[in-house]
């Protein structure tokens, strides 16, 4: 195992910037995740990272060790791509030996270390099988195989789960968090989708535009998102978020949005520097707000324009003014579009966002 860290790294394709000053650390055995849409610079940095990719500038340390001119070959990681590459002609054992044949290891080494990683990834039964002739499951079993025999400092995976349908990918995500507890290789795993970072990671670097955003702990990303991007990105659904105004009139403190007022007055003093009129951004999280019939204060007051049942929960679109929030209630709470609606959220569960810069505040 090793730590892995990145210092102002770039890097650019012509014109374009696949990542810009790049600068996190990766703790030995921990497992972290890049995530963002497409495009953000979370793969090329992997490839960084494997050496597939040379950085225009900054530094790459592996356990302490400058990698920026070590081949891929000597860095000793091993990564897993989203298509597998399982060798076609080749048994599932064959598959999983092929790197430990190209280091020179001995037969019966060979087959020790590959029955061992078998029986860890439960494909002990499909060693004698034709590799292309198994499930896309089973394949992402062997090419995780085939990464692991070599027992390397770092194992990269550029998402692997993508071509898996939504059951199966549940079910390797649960796989792969057992698995990484049980190996504790350092892990670096590259997904555009939040549910498998937050679930998997120990700490999650959110990227956009080749830019580092937030790296954080899945709980701080949540709870305290740094900017405007990380608080729309992390989340299902996604963060309410209203362009708003403070506002001082008749004594109190509130933030003025298209049609609505909100009683900020209890807001731990997180407007106090800020001029009458100055332009923030409130985020909301619908989870995190309480709908109710019953008027009762400081609520904002709605009516329910669509009503989206899913399962055990139903997601209601309620429009405040002109602006329209989304809230998650129990399917057991009865209601229909049309009525009329009070909608209510702790003070600490509400968010201010800089409209200007973004940032948090």
């Amino acid at each position: 195992m090793a730590d892995v860290k990145l210092v102002k790294v770039s890097k650019r394709f012509g014109r374009q910037v696949a990542v810009k000053d790049l600068s996190l650390e990766v703790s030995e055995g921990s497992f972290t995740c890049l995530l963002g849409p497409s495009g953000c610079g979370k793969t090329t940095t992997l490839r960084m990272v494997a050496g597939l990719e040379k950085p225009d500038s900054g530094d790459i340390y592996i356990g302490g060790v400058r990698v920026n001119d070590i081949p891929a070959y000597e860095r000793d990681i091993a990564m897993v791509f989203q298509f597998y590459a399982i060798y076609p002609g080749m048994t599932v054992f064959e598959n999983m030996a092929f790197p430990l044949k190209q280091r020179k290891w001995s037969k019966n080494d060979i087959s020790r270390r590959v029955r061992e990683i078998a029986e860890i990834l439960q494909i002990s039964h499909l060693l004698d099988k034709d590799a292309m002739s198994l499930t896309v499951g089973e394949k992402q079993r062997v090419a995780l195989g085939r990464a692991m025999v070599r027992d390397p400092k770092v194992f990269l995976l550029d998402e692997p789960l993508t071509n898996l349908d939504a059951r199966l990918r549940a079910r390797m995500r649960v796989e792969l968090k057992m698995l990484h507890q049980r190996i504790k290789t350092t892990t670096i795993y590259v997904t555009h989708d939040q549910l498998e970072a937050m679930t998997l990671a120990d700490k999650i670097g959110v990227m956009n535009l080749g830019e580092l955003q937030q790296y954080d702990t899945p709980e701080n990303l949540y709870n305290r998102p740094a900017n405007v991007f990380v608080a729309g990105f992390i989340g299902t659904p996604t963060m309410n978020l209203v362009e708003c105004r403070v506002s001082r009139r008749g004594g109190g403190q509130s933030l003025a949005g298209e049609g609505f007022t909100f009683s900020a007055d209890s807001l731990n003093g997180r407007l106090r520097d800020l001029p009458e009129g100055y332009e923030v951004i409130m985020g909301l999280r619908p989870t995190e707000i309480v709908v109710d019939r019953a008027e009762r204060g400081a609520g904002l007051i709605g009516k329910v324009e669509v009503l989206e049942p899913i399962g055990d929960k139903s997601i209601l679109d309620i429009s405040v003014g002109k602006t329209l929030f989304r809230a998650v209630v129990p399917r057991t709470f009865d209601i229909r579009v049309g009525e009329t609606v009070s909608l209510y959220v702790e003070s600490e569960r509400v968010h201010i966002f800089d409209k200007n810069t973004g940032v948090r505040l």
